[in-house]
């Protein structure tokens, strides 16, 4: 069946936000939660953290020809400048700990917005989302 046919099918179920089916022809359907969380300042992943991205990794080497974008978000508490690099940490310490579980670095790619998306919760903007893409 068609990806894109199977992804419209599942927006038009009302798929969890935070969650996206992936289909391979030759892998069976994975679900996985897109979205990690970090404490302010975080610069590593914990271990919650990590049994997540090792999910991540493991879809990544199974589906080579699918890249990944990283794209990190942090609060607007303290100075901009300061949560820019934080939210680069927060991508950096995913990519890192997906390479370290085998996924071809060159696959991924970070963007960071700061806190110039912030919902005015704190703790939910201090995230990195995971898009999917060929």
């Amino acid at each position: 069946m068609n990806k894109l046919l199977i992804l419209i099918i599942f927006l038009i179920l009302g798929l969890n936000a935070n969650q996206i089916t992936l289909e391979d022809d030759k892998e069976k359907v994975h679900n996985l939660n897109k979205i990690i969380y970090f404490s302010r300042g975080a610069k590593k992943t914990n271990s919650n953290q990590n049994i997540r991205l090792k999910k991540h990794a493991e879809y990544m080497i199974k589906t080579k020809d699918i890249k990944l974008l990283l794209e990190a978000y942090t609060d607007n508490v303290g100075d901009r400048e300061v949560n820019n690099w934080m939210a680069l940490d927060y991508a950096k310490a995913c990519k890192e700990t997906l390479v370290k579980y085998g996924v071809d670095a060159s696959r991924i790619s970070i963007t960071t917005f700061g806190a110039s998306k912030s919902t005015r919760n704190e703790i939910r903007d201090r995230k990195v989302e995971f898009i999917y893409y060929y």
